[in-house]
C-alpha cells in the first residue's frame, strides 16, 4: 500500500513479485473521490481549526485508503495472509481493516523515515503535532508483525519509538538490467557537459547548496548544472538563481519521466546528492545514489546517513559535509579535472551496485513474508 512518495520501490516490489509468480494485489494511493472529500475537508479545517487541519488530513487520507483496502479485499475470492505497508498511515488503515473484517493477516510496515521525522521538517514548532505523529508511528509499529527500515539509521529511528518490534534492514535496490539497458541504448556526449542534481526540491534534499556551491566552482565555465525534479523550494532555487545571475548556467528542467531522470543522470559527468539533515531527519539509502552507482556516473554526495553508509571507503564517490558548499565545490573540480579518477569512480560505481541488485533484494523480502 502507498499514500506516499515511494513509487519507485513499490513499482519494483510489484515486478519482482509478479516474476516470482506471487498473487498480490497493489494498492496504490486512493480513489480520485477521496482525494477530493480530503481536499475539500482540510482546506475548511485549515480556515475553521487551524491547530487541527494537519491532523483531519491524515484522518481523511486513513479512511480513503481503508476503502482501497477494503474494496481489494472483498474483490477477491482468496483472502490475504499479508499486507506490505510502507508508510505509517497505510499501517494504520491494515490495523483498521484487520479488526473491523476479522481478518487473520500479518502486517509487515517498511519505514523510509519516521512521520515524526517528516513534521518536524515541515511543522517544526508545533509540539502538538509532534506527540501526534509519535503517537501514529508507534502504534503503526505496533500493528507490524515485522517492521523493515532501510538503512541502519531508520532502524535506531524505530527503535527510539517502538524497542520492542522486530526491525530488519534492507536497503533500498536498482534494476541493474534496467540501468544496464540505459547505459547501452542512452548514453551520448551532451553539447555542452554537465552536473546532474536528480533531485525533489525540497529542503532536505539541499538544492540550495548545490547551487551556491556551483557558483564557486572553478569547473563552471565549462560545465552546466542541470537540475531534475521539481517542489516546494523551487522558487528559493529561483532567486537565487537569478541572485547569482546563473540564468544561462542552470538548468531547471522540472519533474521529468523516471526514464528520462535516468537518461539525465547516465549522461552527466557528476551526479550530486547535496542532502542536509533536518531535526532527526537524514537521508536513508537514496535512489538516486543507486542508480547513479549503476549507471556509471560519479558521485559527489553529503556523508550522511544512507549516503556515508554505502559510500563510505569506496572510490566509488566522493563524501563531503553537508551543508558545506565550498567543500562541495572543491570536490566537484576536483572530480572533473581528473579524468582518470572519474573513470575509476565509474568502474567502482558500477561494481558496488551489483550489491543492491533487485535480486538478492526480493529474496530477502520473500524470506520475511514465508516466516510470517
Amino acid at each position: 500500500m502507498d499514500v506516499g512518495g515511494v513509487g519507485t520501490h513499490l513499482s519494483l516490489l510489484d515486478r519482482m513479485l509478479s516474476r516470482a509468480e506471487y498473487p498480490h494485489i497493489m494498492c496504490y494511493g486512493r480513489k480520485p473521490v477521496d482525494i477530493l472529500k480530503s481536499a475539500v475537508l482540510c482546506n475548511s479545517a485549515r480556515w475553521l481549526f487551524p491547530q487541527l487541519h494537519v491532523p483531519i488530513r491524515q484522518e481523511s487520507f486513513v479512511q480513503g485508503m481503508i476503502r482501497v483496502l477494503v474494496k481489494a479485499i472483498r474483490g477477491t475470492s482468496c483472502k490475504p495472509d499479508l499486507v506490505h505497508c510502507h508508510d505509517t498511515f497505510s499501517t494504520l488503515a491494515a490495523k483498521y481493516v484487520r479488526e473491523a473484517e476479522g481478518l487473520d493477516i500479518q502486517i509487515v510496515q517498511t519505514t523510509h523515515a519516521p512521520l515524526l521525522d517528516e513534521y518536524l521538517i515541515n511543522h517544526p514548532d508545533n509540539h502538538y503535532l509532534h506527540d501526534m505523529a509519535m503517537s501514529w508511528d508507534f502504534h503503526g509499529y505496533n500493528a507490524s508483525s515485522r517492521v523493515i527500515a532501510v538503512d541502519t539509521l531508520q532502524k535506531e529511528l524505530v527503535r527510539r519509538i517502538h524497542d520492542r518490534v522486530p526491525v530488519t534492514v534492507i536497503p533500498n535496490a536498482v534494476d541493474l538490467a534496467e540501468l544496464a539497458d540505459i547505459r547501452t541504448k542512452c548514453i551520448k556526449t551532451p553539447e555542452r557537459p554537465y552536473i546532474c542534481v536528480a533531485r525533489h526540491l525540497s529542503r532536505k534534499n539541499g538544492i540550495p547548496v548545490a547551487v551556491e556551491a556551483y557558483r564557486r566552482c572553478k569547473s563552471a565555465e565549462r560545465y552546466q548544472l542541470v537540475v531534475v525534479g521539481d517542489g516546494q523550494d523551487r522558487p528559493i532555487v529561483e532567486k537565487l538563481i537569478v541572485e547569482h545571475k546563473l540564468e544561462k548556467k542552470v538548468l531547471l528542467m522540472g519533474k521529468r519521466s523516471r526514464n528520462e531522470t535516468l537518461q539525465m543522470i547516465a549522461n552527466a559527468s557528476v551526479s550530486l546528492i547535496p542532502s542536509i539533515p533536518i531535526h532527526n531527519y537524514v537521508e536513508a539509502t537514496s535512489l538516486t545514489m543507486l542508480e547513479s552507482l549503476g549507471l556509471g556516473c560519479p558521485i559527489v554526495a553529503s556523508s550522511i546517513g544512507g549516503l556515508q553508509e554505502v559510500l563510505e571507503g569506496t572510490e566509488a564517490g566522493l563524501l563531503v559535509p553537508p551543508n558545506e558548499p565550498q567543500a562541495l565545490a572543491d570536490a566537484i573540480d576536483g572530480v572533473l579535472s581528473d579524468g582518470q579518477l572519474r573513470e575509476r569512480m565509474r568502474n567502482r560505481g558500477m561494481e558496488l551496485a551489483r550489491e543492491y541488485d533487485t535480486n538478492a533484494w526480493f529474496l530477502r523480502h520473500r524470506e520475511i513474508y514465508e516466516s510470517l
